[in-house]
């Protein structure tokens, strides 16, 4: 499944912004999706695959769209955003979530507890909805 921006579906991403950095993207980045750090110093779409999660590197959620090598905002610590849901719907308010494929967020089975990056707000209603997030 393909991430749409949130950018393009005209919903804000930030609802209260924390901590906000920039960084440069290693990749094309859409509004919405989570990023993490990559090897080479730039931040690109999350991409953990398996399960169960041992460590979640995801720093955030991109504020808008951006091509590779262009500065993103990056909204992190202390925010509440939007982003999109890949989990089903078998989640509740307060499970921890975390950067998956494509840059959604899921919950799953996690190898240390709590090692998500952050908390759902409200349960999703749908796969691929749109999500409330706080990030820890």
């Amino acid at each position: 499944m393909a991430f749409t921006s949130l950018e393009d579906a005209e919903v804000d991403v930030d609802i209260i912004p924390g901590t906000v950095i920039t960084a440069t993207a290693g990749a094309a980045i859409k509004a919405g999706q989570t990023v993490y750090l990559s090897a080479d110093k730039t931040v690109k779409p999350q991409d953990n695959t398996t399960e169960p999660i041992v460590y979640d590197d995801t720093i955030g959620v991109a504020a808008y769209d951006v091509a590779s090598g262009e500065k993103v905002g990056i909204y992190s610590v202390g925010s509440i955003v939007r982003t999109r849901w890949s989990g089903g719907t078998n989640a509740s308010a307060g499970d921890w979530v975390w950067g998956s494929t494509g840059g959604f967020v899921r919950s799953g089975t996690y190898t240390n507890s709590g090692c998500g990056f952050a908390q759902l707000m409200k349960a999703p209603t749908a796969n691929e909805g749109i999500v409330e997030i706080f990030i820890h």
